[in-house]
Formats: C-alpha cells, sequence, structure tokens
C-alpha cells in the first residue's frame, strides 16, 4: 500500500488511535477510581485496537507482534476457562480495620 494524505490505510489507523486514546484517557487515576466500570468496560477495546492496528501498518510489522497477541489470547482463553469453576466460601470474618478474612475451598 501507498502512504496518501487519505485514503483506505488511514481509516483504520484513526479508528486504532481512537480506542487507544479512549483507553488511555479512562486509566487515569482520577477518573479511573470514580468510575471503575467505565475503565473496566473501556478496556475491552484491545480487541478493536489490535485489528485495526493490524490493518493499518505494513505486514511485516504485525508479524513481529502476532506471538506477543497470541500469547496474550491464549492467556486470556485459559482465564475465561478457570474463571468457570466455582469457588465455595467456608468462612467470612471482616476485621475492625476494614479488611475481611475469607476462606475458600
Amino acid at each position: 500500500m501507498e502512504w496518501k494524505d487519505v485514503g483506505i490505510v488511514n481509516l483504520p489507523g484513526v479508528i486504532s488511535i481512537l480506542a487507544e486514546l479512549l483507553m488511555w484517557i479512562t486509566s487515569l487515576p482520577k477518573l479511573r477510581t470514580k468510575n471503575f466500570e467505565l475503565f473496566f468496560y473501556t478496556h475491552q477495546l484491545y480487541i478493536i485496537f489490535v485489528v485495526f492496528l493490524a490493518l493499518h501498518v505494513d505486514n511485516f510489522v504485525f508479524t513481529i507482534a502476532v506471538g506477543g497477541i497470541f500469547i496474550f489470547m491464549l492467556d486470556r482463553f485459559l482465564r475465561f476457562i478457570q474463571s468457570r469453576t466455582t469457588v465455595d466460601v467456608i468462612s467470612a470474618k471482616a476485621f475492625p480495620c476494614g479488611t475481611v478474612k475469607l476462606v475458600l475451598s
């Protein structure tokens, strides 16, 4: 592909940078602590960021990142599988200092 002022290569780059900017803005400490759910759900835009980044950059540059992306996706899949197991709460105790002790099985 050839670099031009406008064209098909630039649109995925714009979409990718917008997703990345939203993730960055919501990760700022004040916003993150006041609205953690917004931070959490906005960070699911990493999928859009990676897909449109792959469409934007040269094939060679993306092939360098494929290994890391594969390991990341494998980790996410294994966490999903692990999170499906049930855990029973055996006991719970609240301490005066504001901490909680949980015993899980």
